[in-house]
């Protein structure tokens, strides 16, 4: 799908994550409340909150991510996630999205 290291980045931080000390996505666009102060301020951030918060991401389709395909599984849904958000903010390759996320 891609050969682009970026689209790793989204998937690659869940396994430290403990996911049931976290709300979802969809959870944190219904309850802007519990974002903190800094992201509720930010307009690029609550823009793409609104982009991605209304999508049903834990009944997203997922493969295999234990299989070995010689490289890091990277979910469906951070592939998916990352195209939209390079599509809505305009870069042509996945390149200018990972500067853009490295800051």
């Amino acid at each position: 799908m891609s050969n682009n290291l970026i689209v790793s980045r989204f998937g690659g931080f869940v396994p430290y994550i403990q996911p049931s000390r976290l709300p979802d996505l969809h959870s944190l666009y219904q309850q802007p409340r519990r974002l903190p102060r800094s992201i509720r301020n930010d307009p690029t951030a609550m823009h793409l909150l609104d982009l991605l918060g209304p999508l049903a991401w834990d009944h997203f389709p997922e493969r295999n991510l234990q299989r070995n395909y010689g490289q890091s599984s990277t979910p469906f849904a951070a592939l998916a996630a990352a195209c939209l958000v390079k599509l809505e903010l305009g870069f042509g390759a996945y390149a200018h999205l990972a500067g853009w996320l490295a800051g």
